[in-house]
């Protein structure tokens, strides 16, 4: 089958729900890089697609939605003073 690659990338991604901004165009990134593994004929010039590959489907795979890494809660999560949060008290 000349598109098993870029196939089973599909059903991968389809996998991945991702509501991240950069989902989309790490989507087609993966699927350029699949389709042209898929048309590749030359092992030296696959090596290179599928470590690209790779790390693209796992960066997606990082982005998955209610999957906060301790950054994103650390920097989601307001550090206020007393005197700040509750002027009023002060």
């Amino acid at each position: 089958m000349a598109d098993e690659i870029e196939a089973q990338v599909r059903a991968d991604i389809a996998a991945m729900v991702s509501g991240h901004p950069m989902g989309e165009a790490l989507t087609a990134v993966a699927l350029m890089l699949a389709r042209r593994l898929d048309m590749c004929d030359d092992d030296r010039s696959a090596a290179p697609l599928a470590k690209e590959l790779r790390a693209t489907l796992a960066e997606l795979a990082s982005m998955r939605d209610g999957e906060d890494d301790d950054l994103d809660a650390a920097l989601s999560t307001p550090v206020l003073s007393a005197k700040v949060r509750d002027p009023e008290d002060s």
